[in-house]
């Protein structure tokens, strides 16, 4: 499985803890029976929880929730609980806690918070030293969700009446307030303007919020300039959170140029006072050399130190660490431990990598259905990266029943995100109609998105597209693009189809040298096929010099992952001895690896070595049984040779009308030998009618095919006038073509045209030329006819020597 996953190398804003956030905000929104009011309460201390950017909150909840009060809380009787909401909180804690999605304490946390919220906790411990709500400038104060409705009254009215009077820190308190609308309704405009105040007294912290506020244009236009201007005053006065927020911005160029320098400079200052988004932040630099050197260690120091700490996204960012192995020695054990912590967390990204890990079986056992659970787990947060992994599963049935329909349906998510794996998997299932009807044209369409974005796999399977025409005119120039583009990110398949274009000269001039170029780039990317066509360029000497090691050595390599054509390339050269000593042994065993990973030649080849005995014992019954095999997916060679056997009853009982019907079927294949043969059966009557005509239909389509003996037999039907009218120039010019072939009956009848002048002038030296020709490959009857004509003189000086010579050369041969 290709790894999937957003990418995770952006500077951190804010960390969130998803689980006490989203079990919060559930409660809100699927209590349609509590006032408006409560649930409003509830939105803001669930946001409370949510961000570290106000851990004093959380930590004033936590000394609220002390001496056991909580779990006291959170473990009252349903029956006694006195609110429904306060009974939906506990149910709905209750079942997160027995799934193990959230401990006990939080669980206890997220039911105090909502007695508190709500206001039906009346014996709450008191605030006291320990439970401060510390101003803007750290002085405590009193939280403003404890007490009774009368003080939390006295606290509004005492925060605007000293806000009023011009305290910058009182100002900064009551802009929270408005912000995040405690105790009054929330008014970012208000907020704004109370911040403003305190911001240009030159308090940090309303800075600082005030800078956020333009940067997220929460109750205001976004205005990064704005943003950037106010995080800087912060930052100079030290705010660290403004440090950090200014590292972010000098990093993106997000109000001012980019400038990584500076990015890190602040970041640093952030982190320097302990900061723990600005650690990760910091480790991010290192990592991916962000205005320094590129430092894995440094990088990792970061990261430990902010993980430590709690921080999930570094967390997430040493399971990377150690699974890649940058600045450690790979650990996929060390890995998984940082990821499950980041998945525990509630991180989605953290849940897709840990399913990765179980998915691929690295640092932890292989488990097919928990890596469907995490991606799961992953995929109900919108996490696009574990969508794509969910659909993955569900498409090829892999720790879940496969369904196409459910496939669909996660791809469909992840692909609205514009994540290109997701759109790349949609257009799998509309090419091959997996759970869709067939759709070529929407495939392209799916393809074409993700290729857009660069997906290799896209890439390359659009070019698969117009290549064949599948779906759109097929376009070998538009082919070869979406090609190069995906062997530019090392597609082996793309570089392989990019070899063979060259090797076809299809869309571009025929050119071994070229493709032998991409088939070795493939070849070395590992594609078998490459490796396969590369090996066969340099047993034939084509584009490289010929040599038959590293033919040898390519083709080894694709038979070691199980290339059935390079099993049977091997075993070719064993057989005839090609670049290694012959060894018909080594060929059985090359062709038996080879037809038992389903070559169709291979099959034939052993099935010839079973018919021949040779390197295996002889074994006509095997024999029969690989002819088949290859028979019956339409190998002509083989068909030839089950032919045989019943024609020479070897093996089987003679029969030449089978035999017929197998050379018929190899003919029909595209066998010219067997067309031949097939003609010579009609013309002999063998296994079939008496039939000139159709003897002679079945020479010519052989002939057609280059095959010699049938272009001779095509010769002496025109000479002779069977089955057609008699033509000499017409038997001349099939003679001639399996004459040039090497055919020695066929140059004897060429030498006997011109000795007679049938179709053509009589010239006794183009005869004697051709006889001689003949002769040399041992036909009797040229050796005759040379005799004769020294004997009469024609064409040569009268010789009754000569003439004796080649008419003793002829008796001593068979008839």
């Amino acid at each position: 499985m290709r790894r999937r996953g957003i990418i995770r190398g952006g500077l951190k804003v804010r960390s969130i803890n998803m689980k006490l956030h989203d079990a919060l905000r559930k409660i809100c929104s699927e209590s349609g029976n509590i006032a408006i009011q409560k649930k409003s309460l509830v939105y803001q201390l669930a946001d409370l929880h949510a961000f570290d950017e106000y851990p004093e909150t959380r930590e004033a909840i936590k000394a609220m929730t002390a001496g056991g009060f909580a779990k006291e809380l959170y473990r009252l009787s349903l029956r006694k609980a006195p609110d429904d909401y306060l009974k939906y909180t506990y149910s709905v804690c209750d079942a997160l806690v027995r799934k193990k999605d959230i401990d006990e304490e939080i669980a206890a946390y997220a039911v105090c918070s909502v007695s508190f919220a709500l206001g039906i906790t009346e014996n709450a411990p008191e605030p006291g030293e320990d439970t401060p709500w510390p101003d803007a400038g750290g002085n405590a104060g009193g939280c403003p969700l404890e007490g009774s409705p009368a003080e939390r009254e006295r606290l509004l009215s005492e925060t605007k009446s000293e806000a009023e009077q011009g305290n910058p820190d009182a100002q900064c308190r009551l802009g929270i307030m408005y912000y995040k609308g405690i105790l009054v309704q929330q008014d970012y405009s208000e907020a704004i303007r109370w911040y403003l105040k305190s911001a240009e007294q030159g308090n940090p912290d309303a800075q600082y919020r005030l800078g956020s506020m333009y940067y997220n244009g929460t109750g205001v236009q976004q205005d990064y300039s704005e943003a950037f201007s106010w995080h800087r005053k912060a930052a100079i006065q030290g705010d660290q959170h403004a440090q950090c927020f200014l590292g972010i911005m000098y990093g993106y160029g997000q109000g001012v140029r980019q400038d990584y320098s500076e990015a890190l400079s602040w970041t640093r200052k952030s982190a320097d006072q302990g900061n723990i988004d600005a650690e990760h932040n910091l480790g991010i630099m290192y990592r991916e050399g962000l205005g320094t050197a590129q430092d894995y260690g440094e990088a990792l120091i970061w990261f430990k130190r902010a993980a430590d700490r709690g921080n999930h996204d570094a967390e997430y960012c040493l399971g990377e660490m150690y699974s890649e192995g940058q600045g450690v020695q790979q650990d996929y054990a060390e890995a998984a431990r940082w990821y499950r912590k980041s998945a525990d967390s509630g991180d989605p990204a953290g849940e897709n990598s840990l399913g990765n890990m179980y998915y691929h079986g690295h640092g932890v056992p292989q488990d097919y259905s928990e890596a469907v659970r995490l991606y799961r787990l992953g995929a109900d947060q919108g996490h696009s990266g574990a969508e794509f992994n969910l659909g993955y599963m569900y498409h090829h049935g892999l720790g879940v029943s496969q369904d196409y329909a459910k496939a669909r349906k996660w791809y469909l998510k992840s692909a609205e995100q514009g994540y290109d794996h997701a759109e790349d998997g949609l257009g799998d299932l509309y090419y091959f109609g997996l759970g869709v009807p067939q759709d070529s044209g929407k495939a392209l369409g799916w393809y074409r998105k993700a290729a857009e974005q660069g997906n290799a796999y896209s890439q390359f399977s659009l070019g698969c597209m117009y290549d064949e025409g599948d779906g759109v005119s097929r376009d070998y120039d538009e082919a070869r693009k979406w090609y190069l583009k995906s062997a530019e990110q090392g597609n082996p398949d793309a570089e392989n189809r990019l070899g063979d274009l060259y090797y076809e000269g299809l869309g571009v001039p025929q050119d071994d040298r070229e493709a032998a170029n991409w088939y070795r780039r493939a070849a070395e990317h590992g594609s078998s096929q490459a490796q396969y066509s590369l090996g066969y360029q340099f047993e034939k000497g084509q584009g490289v010099p010929q040599d038959f090691g590293e033919a040898l050595k390519w083709h080894r390599k694709a038979a070691e992952q199980g290339e059935a054509e390079s099993e049977a390339r091997i075993g070719l050269m064993y057989r005839d001895g090609t670049g290694v000593p012959q060894n018909w042994s080594e060929a059985a065993e090359w062709f038996l690896k080879s037809a038992e990973h389903g070559s169709t030649s291979a099959e034939s080849d052993i099935g010839w070595l079973y018919l021949n005995g040779l390197g295996v014992r002889q074994d006509f019954r095997k024999a029969l049984k690989w002819f088949r095999k290859a028979a019956d997916r339409g190998e002509a060679y083989a068909e030839r040779n089950i032919a045989n056997m019943y024609y020479d009853g070897q093996g089987v009982k003679q029969d030449f009308s089978k035999a017929a019907g197998w050379y018929r079927r190899a003919a029909e294949h595209g066998d010219s030998d067997s067309g031949n043969r097939l003609g010579n059966m009609y013309c002999r009557g063998l296994g079939v009618t008496q039939d000139d005509a159709e003897a002679f239909k079945w020479y010519r389509r052989a002939a057609e095919e280059g095959n010699d003996l049938a272009q001779n037999s095509l010769g002496l039907m025109y000479e002779e006038g069977k089955a057609v009218k008699q033509d000499y120039a017409e038997a001349l010019f099939w003679y001639r073509k399996a004459a040039e072939q090497g055919n020695e009956l066929a140059q004897y009848g060429v030498g006997r045209m011109y000795e007679q002048g049938l179709g053509v002038r009589q010239d006794y030296a183009e005869a004697l030329k051709w006889y001689k020709k003949s002769a040399e490959k041992g036909c009797m009857l040229a050796d005759i006819s040379i005799g004769q004509m020294y004997l009469d003189g024609r064409g040569v000086r009268q010789d009754l020597k000569e003439a004796g010579k080649w008419i003793e050369k002829a008796s001593g041969k068979d008839a």
